[in-house]
């Protein structure tokens, strides 16, 4: 699991990105041609959903929208890459959660 933030260079330099892009991701709209490119998980090397954090009186929350139903193990080990991530970019927060959000149909 790996969270990667919107416009990273692993999505931006590379001329093939077929090995990190799903028909799911492209069927959501996004990449080179749509010039929208959000925070994206990567499960086991491909995108498999986007992230976000919102921040809301003192409370930080990480909306996890995948691209398809993940099963259990997934999202468990998205659920605590996310907790690290909430750790480190929301350390102020009095608290944090995690929301996962129904898969986006394509």
């Amino acid at each position: 699991m790996r969270f990667v933030y919107d416009y990273d260079n692993l999505l931006r330099s590379h001329a093939d990105v077929s090995r990190l892009v799903t028909v799911d991701y492209a069927a959501q709209g996004f990449g080179e041609m749509s010039g929208e490119e959000p925070s994206t998980v990567l499960v086991d090397g491909f995108a498999a959903a986007t992230w976000r954090i919102v921040k809301r009186r003192g409370t930080a929350t990480l909306t996890v929208r995948p691209f398809r139903k993940l099963t259990g193990a997934e999202e468990a080990e998205v659920g605590a890459e996310g907790a690290a991530l909430l750790a480190f970019a929301a350390a102020g927060a009095k608290a944090h959660e995690i929301v996962f959000a129904p898969p986006q149909p394509g």
